[in-house]
């Protein structure tokens, strides 16, 4: 099965094979298990994994990080579609994904709060306290004052 050009096509087909691997496979962990006698599938799974659990580059080099990585999972993907007899450009089933936008600025988020933890935590970053009292957010007027 082919594509040439047709996105709709390709974003089918790239849900399609996400399903797969999420249903069918179950975690990623079992995909050198059910692809044990594919070798180019187990190649990109090791190197995909290799790269998962290396060390957190510092902040100024985790966007080149984050890049490999998809570029990496695009990879294992391009070679398990291979094996089941699916031929497309890794690349552009990749740039065709859908993911919500959310779930993009929540990723960021978090990868932010946790650099700004870890800065404070390791003294790099001061964390500034300062006094606060809260107003009074009663909805109700102030009791009236008795004369005494």
């Amino acid at each position: 099965m082919e594509f040439q050009g047709h996105e709709l096509e390709w974003l089918t087909l790239g849900v399609l094979l996400l399903t797969m691997i999420a249903i069918v496979y179950g975690p990623i962990n079992l995909i050198e298990v059910e692809f044990y006698d594919i070798e180019p599938v187990r190649a990109a799974y090791r190197i995909y994994i290799r790269h998962l659990g290396s060390a957190l580059p510092t902040p100024d080099q985790q966007d080149r990080y984050f890049e490999e990585r998809e570029d990496l999972y695009a990879d294992l993907l391009h070679a398990m579609g291979l094996s089941l007899g699916y031929t497309f450009d890794k690349r552009e089933l990749m740039r065709l994904a859908y993911v919500p936008i959310l779930w993009q600025d929540d990723f960021m988020l978090q990868r932010r709060n946790a650099t700004l933890l870890a800065e404070v935590l390791e003294g790099a970053r001061p964390l500034p306290i300062s006094p606060f009292q809260p107003k009074r957010q009663s909805p109700f007027p102030p009791p009236p004052e008795l004369e005494g």
